[in-house]
């Protein structure tokens, strides 16, 4: 059921873009945010909930920025540079990796091989 409800959420993201273009539409994985005081993190993930409400907050309004347009009706990670991610805009719009287009990416502990330097 959760694959499905965050399925369709990034599904909405990328139908909305070409229907609305003045509509800033983001699909956003907030991180694994420790959050045990409130019961939100299952016992398994807390050794890794090393992210940030602040970083979660920090992304939310870079993608506010016309630097985020790349990303636009696409899936975005809070743990993604997003220095990066705007050096390769045009790659990343071109090959619509926040898109669908991400199941062609070439994934690593080194991250996407860029084509551009």
């Amino acid at each position: 059921m959760v694959h499905t409800t965050l399925f369709s959420h990034f599904n909405t993201a990328c139908l909305q873009n070409p229907e609305y273009p003045n509509l800033r539409v983001f699909s956003l994985h907030p991180g694994i945010v420790d959050a045990a005081d409130r019961g939100m993190v299952v016992d398994a993930f807390t050794p890794f909930a090393k992210d940030t409400q602040a970083l979660t907050g920090g992304v939310s309004l870079w993608l506010d920025t016309p630097k985020a347009d790349c990303l636009k009706g696409g899936f975005t990670s809070v743990n993604w540079d997003v220095d990066e991610m705007y050096a390769h805009a045009s790659e990343i719009s071109g090959g619509k990796l926040t898109e669908l287009g991400f199941l062609n990416a070439k994934l690593s502990p080194e991250g996407h091989p860029w084509g551009s330097k």
